[in-house]
Parts: C-alpha cells; structure tokens; sequence
C-alpha cells in the first residue's frame, strides 16, 4: 500500500472495516482504501505511519465505535485523523451508499478526531 500512495498524486487513505467494503469503494473509483477486517489495533496503525491524512470509515454498531476509539488513541499523534460520518443504518457501512457522489459526500464531511468527544459517532445530518 505505501508503494502505491507513494507513486499517488493522492496524500491519504481511506480505512473501512471490511475487505468487500474496501472492494465497493475501489470499484468506484476510490483507490486509497484499505480494511481493517473487523478490528482496529496497534499493529494496523502501524502500517500507516507516514500517510499523512487517514479518513477512518466505521461501521454503525459496537465494533466501529471500538474502531474509532483506538485508532484515535493509535494515530491521532501520528498521522492527520478525520472521522467519517456513519451511516445512519444498523451496522450501515459505506458499501450501503449507492454511488461514488454520494460516497464523497460523506469524504467531504469527514471531522477531525478532535471532535469525536464532542460529537461522537454522528451521522452526516448530524453534521450538517
């Protein structure tokens, strides 16, 4: 993966939880995407040392607010971290999104990390 970002024009990279979530999006023209396959921890924060911005995707359910939670506790010292809107779903994920404009919308409202005790897991209305 950091040999394709480094060959990008783009500085960042997308994290879902799922490998076929990761899939939808990079069949729809997002490349920069990789998955947790499930869970989120200090070994995966690793391996993105060095992209400069991470837009972390969590699912809508237990696990994805586990997710965020340790990827703020992992990587918010190391990298720029935006949070990803949730999708406002049960256990709604980015593959429950029905095309790319759609899919950038929720990219575009993506908050710093920063926020996250402030407005937790929200949805993108939420943020409107």
């Amino acid at each position: 993966m950091k040999e394709h970002m480094r060959n990008s024009q783009q500085d960042y990279v997308i994290v879902v939880e799922s490998p076929f979530t990761a899939l939808y999006l990079k069949s729809l023209g997002f490349h920069n995407v990789v998955a947790t396959f499930g869970s989120f921890g200090r070994l995966q924060s690793m391996l993105l040392i060095g992209i400069p911005k991470v837009y972390f995707w969590p699912d809508n359910d237990g696990a994805g607010k586990t997710n965020v939670e340790n990827a703020i506790e992992y990587l918010s010292k190391l990298v720029q971290l935006y949070i990803v809107p949730i999708v406002d779903k049960e256990k709604g994920d980015a593959a429950d999104l029905s095309n790319a404009n759609i899919i950038q919308k929720y990219i575009d409202k993506a908050y710093p990390y920063t926020l996250y005790p402030i407005v937790g897991m929200a949805t993108i209305d939420d943020l409107s």
